[in-house]
């Protein structure tokens, strides 16, 4: 039970690239990678809109980032420490969406888990911070009473019979 295209706009959350992308901009790169941030910035993202950034097409996910920093064997011990900051770095910004399309059906979505947590979350207006408090509530709190009880009822049984213990 995602949500819809629909309940985003009833709330006036349009922004859909805001909260599907990757949320990045001049100053996440500067707080993330000090003064090697242009290196970084150059190397891995172009300008999209306004002062946001996004990944260039070569470096959107996380295999392409991991492909790129992959050092031979040989490398020195300091170079390998260097880049797996970097890829950590490059992962978090990677994960910093608020929503993920469901696979399975158009113009519907999930609330990243902790969402409250990310820097793209954290840049929202007030009013629309309120909003995603409210849908990321409602969908873990109440949307998924009906899976966890359907999941339940098939594994109980199963439980059940495989230990004398007391199933609560």
């Amino acid at each position: 039970h995602g949500i819809t295209k629909s309940e985003l706009d009833m709330r006036g959350l349009w922004d859909m690239d805001r909260y599907l992308s990757p949320y990045v901009h001049d100053n996440i790169l500067q707080n993330k990678f000090g003064a090697e941030w242009q290196k970084v910035r150059d190397r891995f993202f172009e300008p999209t809109w306004g002062d946001r950034l996004k990944f260039k097409a070569h470096f959107n996910t996380e295999k392409k980032v991991a492909a790129e920093l992959e050092l031979p064997e040989d490398a020195v011990a300091s170079e390998r420490d260097r880049n797996e900051a970097v890829l950590a770095q490059l992962y978090e910004i990677l994960n910093n969406v608020l929503l993920l399309e469901d696979v399975e059906k158009s113009e519907v979505y999930h609330p990243r888990f902790n969402l409250h947590m990310t820097s793209s979350f954290q840049e929202l207006s007030d009013d629309w911070k309120r909003h995603f408090e409210t849908l990321y509530q409602d969908y873990f709190f109440r949307r998924q009473d009906e899976l966890w009880q359907t999941m339940g009822e098939q594994r109980l049984p199963i439980m059940k019979e495989a230990t004398d213990m007391l199933v609560c």
